[in-house]
């Protein structure tokens, strides 16, 4: 229209002027939302440093500071006890010293039995899960290798707690049907005192798999066989007569002549 002189000269500069102060107030524009994006950021940044969010589902144990301490990440190579313990219920496993004379023997994957002072007269089973890669030399104590030990999955109890002490049983081998007798009840030497025409007779036994609370036996003994497991009491010993009384219950010496 102002090549075609529709307009005049003043009219242009006015529609000039007005574009270009429009252009320059969406370009403030721009840089007030790239500012306030900014701030948003830092805002959302500040916000995130005010909440810990615990990397798995679990349980909040202890809590070491207080409220309106603050609290910031541990420095490279600097350890700094941690502020919250959390756990997870469901993740719980069993970690032990295994003497390092059964090192050799020991791999992963196999099956474990853990029982628990808190629950006696049951027995969890578990499979071994870790064994440390260097042995542990203490003063004072014997060389022990640390190995951890997973629950199976299954009905654990509700009340099963971190911090609980355990005995880990390491199962190397089985057998089934094996002749065996308690293990407390083989003497040095792998002999045991067995009844035999109305005394008590040493006999050479061949020891097999043993654990805790007993030993498999594959030779020197049948089934059936009277074996003698009272062997804390004084009298108790090769060459005493004895008289079984009740086959339910250790049998008594008899009184000397």
């Amino acid at each position: 229209m102002a090549e075609q002189k529709l307009v005049s000269s003043e009219m242009l500069e006015k529609a000039q002027t007005a574009a270009e102060s429009a252009a320059a107030a969406c370009t403030s524009a721009r840089e007030s939302t790239k500012q306030a994006r900014a701030s948003l950021d830092a805002a959302r940044a500040v916000l995130d440093k005010t909440v810990m969010k615990a990397p798995f589902d679990g349980v909040v144990l202890d809590v070491t500071t207080e409220l309106g301490e603050w609290i910031s990440p541990a420095p490279p190579g600097v350890f700094i006890p941690p502020v919250i313990d959390v756990i997870d219920p469901a993740a719980l496993y069993v970690s032990a010293p295994i003497d390092e004379a059964d090192v050799a023997k020991l791999h992963l994957g196999l099956p474990v039995r853990i029982t628990m002072d808190a629950f006696r007269g049951k027995s969890f089973p578990g499979t071994l899960t870790y064994t440390a890669s260097y042995v542990e030399t203490k003063q004072e104590q014997n060389r022990t290798l640390d190995v951890e030990a997973t629950f199976d999955a299954g009905n654990l109890p509700a009340n099963l707690l971190p911090g609980l002490s355990a005995d880990l049983e390491i199962i190397l081998a089985a057998r089934d049907n094996a002749l065996r007798i308690p293990t407390y009840a083989l003497l040095e030497g792998n002999r045991v005192l067995v009844v035999q025409g109305g005394k008590l007779v040493p006999r050479d036994v061949t020891p097999g798999l043993r654990n805790w609370e007993f030993t498999e036996i594959t030779g020197g003994l049948s089934e059936g066989d009277a074996v003698v497991v009272s062997l804390d009491r004084p009298e108790v010993k090769a060459g005493a007569k004895i008289k079984v009384t009740d086959e339910a219950k250790p049998p008594e010496p008899a009184a000397a002549p």
